[in-house]
């Protein structure tokens, strides 16, 4: 009994820090969590939910978004462990900032860029509420054609408990055969695996069920040393206000 109890321990830990680690890889909707240039939209919301499961821990997230302005989004996730030996629930708010202008057209296709600033939080079992990590990230995303686009996400990111910074880079390529169905291929990686986590590659689909209204999604992120994490979740978009 003490053995397994110390071996769900160890797994909500190695949870735990791959879920900081896509955290604080400057998240974006589902199914994707590096983030593309693109904008809700002014006066427009989202919302997404999803479960992750590693082994036998599993995780619920909620994630609303709202577009204030045409240029300015506000972002946010609550996510709750059902192992909540170490931390009983994280939390994270992101503002960002997708300029009019930040647009080039060239005969390889367009390039959009995003600024996006991020502020994470945990609840440990014991404690109350308390900043964990802060980021920045210069985002762009290039799109060769309407089936095809790259995104890719260049930051810096801070963790509070040892003050340490690093770098970080993320990048995913989506494919859309067809105009319900996107696919997609990503990695995450930063200078500071043992601070801020180890490298991730992922792959995914996002199927719509209403176009551009209600889509499922499902992924797989794998890192290092750890059980593949599994995703499967809802997004619903468009909701005015």
């Amino acid at each position: 009994m003490v053995a397994e109890r110390a071996s769900r321990t160890l797994l909500a830990s190695a949870l735990g820090a791959t879920l900081l680690a896509a955290a604080s890889a400057a998240w974006a909707g589902r199914p994707l969590s590096t983030e593309d240039a693109g904008a809700i939209g002014a006066r427009t919301c989202q919302l997404e939910s999803w479960t992750e499961r590693a082994a036998a821990a599993r995780t619920w997230v909620l994630a609303p978004a709202c577009g204030v302005t045409s240029e300015f989004e506000i972002d946010g996730s609550y996510a709750l462990p059902d192992e909540q030996t170490l931390v009983r629930a994280e939390a994270e708010l992101a503002l960002k900032y997708v300029p009019a202008d930040a647009h080039l057209a060239t005969a390889l296709g367009s390039v959009d860029f995003a600024l996006k600033a991020t502020y994470a939080l945990e609840r440990p079992t014991k404690a109350a509420w308390r900043g964990s990590e802060a980021s920045a990230w210069l985002v762009a995303s290039w799109r060769p054609s309407d089936a095809w686009a790259i995104h890719a996400n260049l930051g810096t990111s801070r963790d509070r408990s040892t003050g340490s910074t690093a770098a970080g880079l993320n990048l995913a390529l989506t494919w859309v055969p067809r105009s319900d169905v996107l696919l997609f291929i990503e990695g995450q990686d930063n200078a500071r695996h043992e601070i801020f986590g180890p490298s991730q590659r992922s792959a995914g689909a996002r199927y719509w069920l209403i176009g551009d209204r209600l889509a499922l999604d499902v992924s797989a992120i794998r890192a290092a040393g750890e059980p593949t994490l599994w995703t499967l979740g809802l997004g619903w978009y468009g909701l005015a206000f």
